[in-house]
Formats: structure tokens, C-alpha cells, sequence
């Protein structure tokens, strides 16, 4: 019995049972030494020693813990296998108890029923419970073969022995026979059970489900990695999407920011563009210009929408025309106001106060942009330049008077300049400021006068981005004065783009040109 859960020890893999089972294997069968016993009424009872000596019962006992625990650290073996292993531990302890009973009767069969009968049942649930087990694990390696292979040595090894000790093996005949029935009925079971019709099928049909079952439990783990990752991208996403939020929030506010800025550029565009109407209306056209002083055009260039440069001229009673050209403190809104302010007291002061000479209108002017700037308690320093132009009706004399502009006259390529006074219209008095004077010209017949602002000269560019200078512009003014009047506008504002060369604007540009 002991060689049977040997074997069945090592085909499953448990080397340990193996080994236990193999060393009582001797012990069983070396306690067939006789030892008497007293029954109960005296009689000395010989052979059940055999009985007390439960090595066979031990060894199934031990046989079947090593079995439950294998199958509880496999986590393997559930159901039928542990309880029949359960039952193999606890049945051959059943011995003892039932040959203290046996002994009440004094019947050496019951004692010998009672003693075996236990550890037979439980080597055979052992026996049951490793072949159930190898069925359900689909582990068939022709135990049948085995089995009886084993009954056959172990019936040898006992005849054997038998002979080679004089007989002394046959006083342990019921050890024997009871090994070779257990040993019969676990060949027989798992004869039957293993290669009954159908078995075949069954243990390819199990071996079949357990590589499904393999094959599901490994997709079972990539799924659980991929859940696994997929949670750790639902975070990230989760996580980017408060992100995405907060800066979708501030772009949104950003936006509303840009377009109540952009209505407020839009408003303030659309009130430039109607300022810009407004000083359009009030700046004499060329027209009115030519029905001044006669043959004459305007180039007036500003560099914003609105410009601080303003030109002013009106015709008296008595025939005689009066032009100012004037350059007001910076340019674009600001400029637009002081030349809005300037040309109104301009007009105050020619026609309301009857001032003509050019010297006393700068004069009356300074005076009086100096105490409007001033009224309401300020310390405004700004200003303007001007040149004012006094013509005669038979256009043979004319009264000249500059604040900081010039007076430019060509005629047959060559330019003169008159210089004006080195003094401005408003701005900070200085205690030797000289007095604005005027100049009395003799015309010439076909002369050129050029009234301008410094915004022509004073423009960057060229292939230095240096200034447009003084010298170049009365240059130029010298080979423009002989071309026909019609043609000069076109040519000065030519010369002023070429020479900007996609530069911006620096200053408001305005120049008057009048025929003699």
C-alpha cells in the first residue's frame, strides 16, 4: 500500500510523499514481529502487533496531508479531490479507537477488521482523490499500466522475500493481502476511470478547454493592462480637459477683450474719419486757392488720417491776397486740434480784427494761441510755424513774413530762399525772442513761389534712411518751378516717394505753389 501512494506520490509530482512513503514501507512490514497482548480475559493473543502498529495508517495519514496541502498552495483541486483527501487524513486515526472496541469481543478477526479496514478506506479515498484530481487536470500518462505494474513487483518482491526468509513474510499475509486489494482497486479505478469509452474524448475535450481557458486568462490580463492603461489615459485626457477649459475660459476672455477693443478703434476710426471730413471742409481746395492768387496747387500729404499742417488764404476788397501755410506742434489728433485752433484764430484776427500786414498777423496770432492755450489756468507749450504770403492785385510786389518757414522762388532753374524770423507762434517765450518782421518782394513774371512746411525736408529715406535736407528741397524746387504748373504736383509728390522708398511717412507734408 505504502509502494501504491509512492507511486501515485511521484506521478503527480510530489517527490517528498514519495520519499516518506518509500522509508514506511519497511516500517510497515518490519513490525510483523509478534508482540503479545492480553485480552480480556487473559488470553494471550499473538499477530496484533501488526494491528497496533499503525505505520500503514501513518504513512497513509501523512500521504494524504502532503496531497490537501499541494493542492492548497496550487490553489488547485477544488471540490471532490480535497474532501476525499480530507477523509484519507482522518480515516486510518479511526484504527485505534475501533480495535479498543474490538477488544470487547476477543475476536482476533474483529480485531484484525477493525485495525485494517481504516487504513484501507483511507489509502483508497487517497487513491480516488489523486486519480479525480489528474482527471480534472487533464494529466493521463497511462496510470492504468502503472498501477498494475506495481502490484505485480510488489506480489514478487513479497514471495521473495518470502522464500529467502524461510517463511518469516508469511506471518504478515493480512499485511499483504490488504496491500494488494488496495493496490488492485486503485489499478482497477483508474483503469476504469481513465480509459472507460469516452475517456479519450473527454480528456482531449478537457485538455482543449484547459489551453481556452489559459488562452482567456492571458486576454483576461492584457485586457486588465489595457483597462489599466486606458484609465491612466481617461485621467491624463480627463486632466487636459480642465486644461483645455481654463485656457478656452481665457482665450474666450481674451477675445471679448480684443473686440471691445477693436469697437473702440472702430468708433474712434469712424470719429478720425469724420474729423477728417470736418478738416478737409474747412481747408481751402485749390479752386478756392486759384480764385486767391491765380494759378497755383496744394500737395498736401498728411501722415495719419488728420494732419497738424493747415493752409489758410483769403482775397481782399481792395484786390490784394493773403496765403499762410502754418506747421502746428506734433501731427494726427493733437495736430489736428492746433490747426483747427490756429486757422480759427487766424481768421479772427484777418478778418474780424482787419490785421494784413503778415508781421502783425504773426504777431496777433502769437498773442492770442498764448492766451487761449493759456485760459484755463494751463502751462501748455505748444505752438506752430508759419509763413504768410501778401500779394499784390498786379502780382508785381508781395509782403512776406515767416515764424520759422521759409519763402522759396525759382524761376529758370534756380531757387532763392527768404528765410523767415527764427521765432514760433506760441510755445515758451524766450526773453530775447526778436520780433516777427516783413519783407517787401519784387515779383517776376513766371516766378515760382513755394510756401511749405519742413515735413518735405525733414523725411527719412534714400539708401541711408538719412533726411530729405533742405538743400535737396530747394534743389529740387529749382528744376520743378520750370515745368507747367499742371505737372509740378505730380512731380514734387513723386520725388517725396522715391526718395521714402517704402519708409513711413515721418511728418504731415504741405506745400503751396503759386504762379507769377
Amino acid at each position: 500500500m505504502a509502494l501504491a501512494i509512492a507511486w501515485l506520490a511521484w506521478t503527480s509530482g510530489q517527490r517528498i510523499l514519495y520519499t516518506i512513503t518509500a522509508a514506511l514501507v519497511f516500517l510497515s512490514f518490519k513490525s510483523g514481529d509478534s508482540i503479545p497482548i492480553e485480552s480480556i480475559d487473559g488470553a494471550a493473543v499473538q499477530g496484533y502487533a501488526n494491528v497496533l502498529s499503525f505505520w500503514t495508517g501513518l504513512a497513509v495519514t501523512f500521504a494524504a496531508a502532503f496531497w490537501y496541502l499541494h493542492m492548497r498552495a496550487k490553489h488547485q483541486g477544488t471540490g471532490a479531490p480535497r474532501y476525499m483527501a480530507i477523509a484519507a487524513i482522518a480515516m486510518p486515526l479511526l484504527a485505534p479507537p475501533a480495535f479498543a472496541a474490538a477488544l470487547l469481543y476477543s475476536s482476533e478477526q474483529n480485531l484484525l477488521f477493525a485495525g485494517y479496514f481504516p487504513q484501507a478506506l483511507g489509502a483508497g479515498l487517497l487513491a480516488a482523490s489523486m486519480g479525480t484530481y489528474r482527471f480534472k487536470r487533464r494529466r493521463v500518462d497511462k496510470p492504468a499500466a502503472g498501477f498494475v505494474a506495481t502490484v505485480f513487483l510488489f506480489a514478487i518482491v513479497s514471495i521473495v522475500l518470502s522464500l529467502m526468509t524461510g517463511g518469516v513474510w508469511l506471518g504478515n499475509a493480512p499485511h499483504i493481502a490488504t496491500a494488494l486489494c488496495v493496490m488492485g482497486a486503485c489499478a482497477w479505478f483508474c483503469y476504469t476511470t481513465l480509459t472507460s469509452k469516452g475517456a479519450e474524448s473527454a480528456v482531449t475535450a478537457n485538455r482543449t478547454l484547459r489551453i481556452t481557458t489559459q488562452n482567456l486568462e492571458l486576454e483576461n490580463r492584457q485586457l486588465t493592462e489595457m483597462a489599466a492603461r486606458l484609465e491612466y489615459d481617461r485621467k491624463r485626457l480627463s486632466e487636459r480637459r480642465i486644461e483645455l477649459e481654463k485656457e478656452n475660459a481665457q482665450a474666450e476672455k481674451r477675445i471679448r477683450e480684443l473686440c471691445e477693443t477693436a469697437d473702440a478703434f472702430y468708433t474712434l476710426g469712424q470719429s478720425i474719419d469724420y474729423a477728417r471730413r470736418i478738416q478737409q471742409a474747412l481747408t481751402p481746395s485749390e479752386a478756392t486757392l486759384r480764385g486767391c492768387v491765380g494759378e497755383s496747387f496744394v500737395l498736401n500729404l498728411p501722415r495719419d488720417k488728420v494732419s497738424g499742417d493747415f493752409l489758410w488764404c483769403a482775397k481782399f476788397a481792395d484786390g490784394w491776397a493773403m496765403v499762410c501755410v502754418a506747421d502746428c506742434t506734433g501731427h494726427g489728433v493733437p495736430g489736428a486740434f492746433m490747426s483747427a485752433l490756429g486757422s480759427t484764430l487766424l481768421g479772427h484776427v484777418v478778418n474780424e480784427r482787419g490785421v494784413k500786414r503778415p508781421d502783425q498777423v504773426l504777431f496777433a496770432l502769437d498773442r492770442n494761441l498764448r492766451s487761449a492755450l493759456a485760459s484755463n489756468g494751463g502751462d501748455i507749450q505748444d505752438g506752430m510755424e508759419a509763413a504768410i504770403l501778401l500779394i499784390s492785385p498786379n502780382r508785381n510786389q508781395a509782403l512776406f513774413a515767416g515764424a520759422k518757414l521759409k519763402l522759396h522762388r525759382a524761376l529758370n532753374g534756380n531757387c532763392d530762399v527768404i528765410e523767415g524770423t527764427r521765432r514760433a507762434i506760441g510755445g515758451k517765450l524766450r526773453a530775447n525772442a526778436p520780433a516777427f518782421e516783413s519783407g517787401t518782394i519784387s515779383l517776376r513774371k513766371g516766378e515760382m513761389l513755394y510756401l511749405s512746411s519742413d515735413g518735405f525736408p525733414d523725411q527719412l529715406g534714400g539708401s541711408q534712411s538719412r533726411r530729405y535736407l533742405s538743400g535737396r528741397f530747394k534743389d529740387t524746387l529749382g528744376w520743378v518751378g520750370g515745368l507747367p504748373i499742371a505737372e509740378q504736383r505730380s512731380a514734387l509728390l513723386k520725388s517725396h516717394t522715391q526718395w521714402r522708398a517704402g519708409m513711413p511717412q515721418t511728418d504731415d507734408v504741405l506745400l503751396v505753389g503759386i504762379k507769377v
